[in-house]
């Protein structure tokens, strides 16, 4: 029935032209409602239904509806369909399930639901799916079950029976027990209708998923199914996709086999296998079908990758897999993302087959899958790393491993930790010497040791600690190499650390490896390292005072402790402190029973691995990774790798006794372990943990060469308020004051570099000075001009440094990416970075880092928004330090207007000469004629520039002069400003000429792109 005043009422709505006038006839027509519904016993139906439409659309603007409610309801009761349809249209909409009025409907659902008039049904049964309150499930759910099951029920109504039983039973499983009718459900399998069975699947599907052994029975019922669509093909033409039979259906049914093992019953079981059979061919006729109509390859795919999932689910049919891996091999070469990465998926599962031809197969395709590491989609990325973690295997270890190790500095950060872990445990399952393991784990630690988890170096740990003397003395030898790089992470520091501490003297009678050496070794890294590692390598030294009766090695071992006695670290100084304790005992049988060596470990499951199937299962849930230590796990690593505190033989401490034996009475004794150092990170120990002894500002050492480097808190000791230094009274003690000073400004050198000023200083009286190569800065200008054109490239470069710029813009806001890739094998130091922007532009600039490693890159994010058409230039100043030189770099970036111009589409040329001549020439225009070039010979070459460099649109049509070139683009800043910008480049032939004009609504739009376009255009 038509509504005139609906009509009226909506028409009059769009005319607003503001929200304010659109808010005034909104509650206009609310109160004229609210006035009709206070009379509403004189109502007709017609009018209650129109008013509940314009309530409606009134909600669906996005204003609150406070009233109407009730007389929503009186016509969900009404008997004319019409007016029962717009009342539960309107109880859908404005009602929830916790809405006080839900209870007034109820019983209207269920009259409807009793109801023989099968469009009556159909409505309740929507409303009860979208409201769907747990009241409404127990008052409704039988009546719901008896529509699904009964025979007198229309077809129509038993398919929203299914879907709305199954959406309740999401919601409140305890009302719906799926073990009381799974007998009646299942038999629907059964019936006639595809469009039924393929609502009754999707509800078995959900029921089955939480109680698989009460729907065991679908089995056999789901295999005929399946022969009657894909092998007898017994199906109405109207269920026909693409010449595929009820895709969706087939689907569902490869879906329910999957939650159970292969049927015991040979002819159900070979009933499958043949749909699976036929499935595998349809899908190979559709890819080879001339037509290649998407939606058909499409279909036959979805059937055949769950039909393949049953496949491996059952891994009992040895043709079918190896049928199916020929196949998924054909699929690993093709252009399509989305089947690429199916075909790994799926061959990934596969290759843990119990059939060896199957993986044979699949190995024929190592080379395609490795080259799939190189795929610039991240996902086909992990499949391609997942397929090849599940190929592995003795024979081709070695080759996969390496190819993992050459593609890791490759890889994206987002997958690297997840490729160290598979690398590692993969080298660790198949080696067949242990030295390639320890060799293995090394290298990953040296060109990914951000990644290396704890776990993987102590399991290195553990396996060097249990094998014998003969890898012990191998690993000592490779880890002394390994940390003697300028390079050396902190995890392969933390490695050696252990290594010399416990197997230092197997190598030490080698010239290069002597005790002296592995100690001076260790404290070259000392400085660099966080403080958990420190404290870990005083753990190492103290056991190389153990090893070795040296005297001068002793005395520079007491030597580091008596300097960081007195950190300002209370971690460093209460391990220098009881270490020092212990050394002046004289107590060599003390010392050698406490440091005594670590005993074998324990054989456990290895925890990388546990860490990898954690990873995996978390992803099968779709969830983060997260760390769940509970006390079990704590336990169970205490034991597997601390033995209380790694590196100390405990059956010698008994916690305060030992302490008083060292004369250490007025220190405390704690449990736990270090404060903030225990579990995984408390790898040596060394002795119990004391609390923290009061510092005495009186017994800094301004010398203090080995003094924290990271920001730690520690408490203030009490003040002396009769301290000579207080001048002022109150507790203030300067010299106290001027110490934390000190240290917070250290600290910061220490994390930034020095500041610009400090490199300026101290260079002042050098030489050469801060060194500027003319040349490179000359080079940096020609780079400058193809960076204004392109969105990536190398901005300076010499024989120490390369910074290359990618960059992205859209609207006003734009992201530059700078990275500093250092060239040499030697760190660059001191590495500071300046980015100067104009005031016109709000920009959110990262931290460089102090250092950068040997040929590595980091990476400085520059985000940016405009604000303000602007001229000035954004300058890149860079220092850096290699060989006790400074070096200096001082460049433009490509940030300029035309980067923030979108293209401008102007469909003739009426609107744009209209446009263009609204813009006055004065200030606002800019003209040049300019001879062409060899670069740009005609407006072809002209116009591809401009589209692809400058972002404008290159109107077509427009000019009434062919060999013209008409464009049109729009500058954009924050929050909402636009200035539109537009072209003419017109072309002498016979002169070989042209003559650019720009004009802009805003003039320093119009010359900023007039200069960087004439620039271009008139460029050799």
């Amino acid at each position: 029935m038509d509504m005139r005043g609906l009509s009226t009422f909506i028409s009059d709505i769009r005319k607003s032209t503001t929200k304010e006038e659109e808010q005034q006839k909104v509650e206009k027509e609310l109160a004229k409602i609210r006035g009709k519904f206070k009379t509403a016993n004189q109502l007709s139906g017609y009018d209650r239904k129109k008013y509940i439409c314009k309530l409606l659309y009134i909600y669906m603007l996005g204003y609150e509806i406070e009233f109407g409610h009730i007389e929503a309801v009186t016509l969900l009761a009404s008997h004319n369909y019409s007016e029962k349809h717009m009342g539960y249209l309107a109880c859908s909409l404005l009602l929830n399930e916790n809405h006080e009025m839900v209870t007034l409907i109820t019983q209207s659902m269920k009259n409807d639901l009793a109801s023989k008039n099968p469009n009556d049904q159909c409505l309740a049964l929507t409303a009860i799916a979208n409201i769907g309150g747990k009241e409404q499930a127990e008052a409704l759910a039988q009546d719901v079950q008896k529509l699904l099951i009964s025979g007198e029920t229309k077809l129509t109504v038993r398919k929203k029976a299914a879907l709305t039983l199954l959406n309740l039973y999401r919601k409140y499983p305890e009302v719906l027990p799926p073990d009381a009718w799974s007998e009646k459900v299942i038999a629907l399998i059964n019936g006639r209708d595809l469009g039924v069975i393929t609502s009754v699947m999707s509800l078995i599907l959900g029921l089955a998923e939480k109680s698989p052994e009460a729907y065991q029975d679908s089995v056999n019922k789901t295999a005929r199914l399946l022969m009657k669509l894909i092998l007898n093909r017994e199906y109405s033409t109207s269920y026909l996709y693409y010449k595929i039979a009820a895709p969706w259906l087939q689907v569902k049914a490869f879906q329910l086999l999957q939650y159970y093992p292969a049927p015991e019953d040979k002819s159900v079981y070979d009933s499958i296998i043949q749909a699976i059979e036929k499935v595998i061919q349809i899908a190979k006729k559709s890819k080879e079908t001339a037509t290649k109509s998407v939606s058909q390859i499409n279909a036959a795919h979805a059937v055949l990758f769950e039909a393949l999932n049953v496949a491996i689910h059952y891994d009992s049919a040895k043709s079918v897999l190896v049928t199916a891996c020929s196949l998924l091999s054909k699929y690993l070469k093709e252009r399509e993302t989305n089947l690429r990465y199916l075909a790994l998926d799926a061959l990934s599962r596969m290759a843990f087959s119990q059939f060896d031809e199957v993986l044979a197969t699949i190995r024929k395709e190592q080379d395609t899958i490795l080259l799939a590491l190189k795929d610039p989609d991240i996902s086909i990325r992990r499949r391609a790393l997942d397929l090849l973690y599940s190929m592995c295997n003795r024979e081709n270890a070695g080759e996969i491993v390496g190819e993992l190790l050459t593609y890791l500095p490759l890889s994206d950060y987002a997958i690297r930790e997840e490729l160290v872990l598979k690398i590692a445990i993969l080298a660790e399952k198949f080696s067949v010497d242990l030295t390639w393991y320890v060799d293995v784990v090394l290298n990953l630690i040296t060109q990914a040791g951000d990644f290396v988890a704890d776990d993987i170096w102590h399991r290195v740990i553990q396996i060097v600690t249990n094998k014998g003397e003969e890898l012990q003395k191998y690993t000592a030898k490779t880890v002394f190499r390994a940390v003697s790089s300028p390079a050396a992470h902190e995890t392969c520091v933390k490695v050696a650390g252990y290594i010399f501490g416990e197997f230092g003297d197997l190598v030490s009678d080698e010239m290069d490896s002597t005790p002296t050496a592995q100690y001076e070794l260790l404290l070259s890294k000392f400085n660099l390292c966080s403080t958990s590692t420190k404290c870990q390598l005083f753990n190492s030294f103290m056991k190389i005072y153990n090893l070795y009766t040296d005297g001068s090695l002793r005395a520079m071992i007491k030597d580091i402790f008596e300097k960081h006695a007195n950190s300002f670290d209370s971690e460093l100084q209460q391990r220098a402190t009881e270490y020092l304790a212990l050394i002046n005992t004289g107590d060599d049988g003390l010392i050698q029973a406490i440091m005594e060596n670590m005993p074998m470990f324990p054989e456990r499951d290895s925890q990388v691995l546990k860490r990898l199937l954690e990873k995996e299962a978390a992803k099968k849930r779709g969830v983060t990774v997260q760390k769940e230590t509970n006390e079990e796990d704590e336990n169970e690593r205490d034991t597997e790798l601390d033995k209380g505190d790694f590196g100390v033989n405990n059956t010698q401490t008994q916690g305060g006794d030992l302490l008083d034996m060292l004369g250490m009475g007025g220190l405390g004794t704690t449990t736990g372990g270090m404060s903030g150092m225990g579990g995984m990170d408390d790898l040596f120990g060394g002795m119990s943990t004391t609390t923290q002894p009061p510092v005495n500002n009186n017994m800094v050492n301004p010398l203090d060469m080995f003094g924290p480097t990271t920001t730690t808190t520690t408490t203030q000791p009490p003040v002396n308020n009769n301290n000579p230094l207080d001048f002022f009274g109150g507790g203030v003690n300067i010299a106290s004051e001027a110490a934390n000073l000190g240290k917070q400004k250290k600290e910061n050198r220490d994390a930034m570099g020095l500041s610009l000023d400090d490199v300026f200083l101290s260079n002042k009286s050098n030489e050469g000075g801060v060194e500027q190569n003319q040349e490179v800065h000359e080079d940096a200008q020609r780079k400058l001009v193809l960076l204004l054109k392109s969105s990536e490239g190398v901005a300076i470069e010499d024989e120490h440094l390369q910074v290359k710029i990618k960059s992205e813009y859209h609207g006003c806001k734009g992201r530059l990416v700078l990275l500093y890739g250092n060239k040499t094998t030697t760190p660059l130091t001191q590495f500071r970075v300046q980015i100067i922007t104009p005031r016109q532009l709000e920009t959110n600039i990262s931290k460089a880092p102090p250092l950068i490693s040997p040929k590595t890159q980091v990476q400085q994010y520059v985000d940016i928004v405009a604000k303000a058409p602007f001229s000035d230039q954004t300058d890149l100043d860079l220092f850096f330090e290699f060989n006790h030189k400074f070096y200096r770099f001082n460049i433009k970036l490509p940030i300029v207007v035309h980067k923030f111009v979108e293209p401008l589409i102007i469909p003739d040329s009426d609107g744009f000469f209209k446009q263009w001549h609204q813009i006055p020439k004065e200030g606002q225009e800019y003209q040049r004629i300019f001879p062409a070039t060899s670069k740009y010979p005609d407006v072809g070459a002209c116009g591809q520039v401009l589209r692809d460099g400058f972002k404008l649109a290159v109107l077509d049509k427009i000019d009434p002069t062919p060999t013209n070139l008409v464009c049109a683009g729009s500058f954009f800043y924050d929050p909402t400003g636009k200035v539109n910008v537009f072209l003419r480049l017109e072309f002498n032939t016979q002169k070989g000429a042209y003559r650019l004009t720009v004009r802009a609504q805003d003039p320093v739009v119009a010359q900023q792109v007039f200069q960087y376009i004439l620039q271009e255009l008139s460029s050799q």
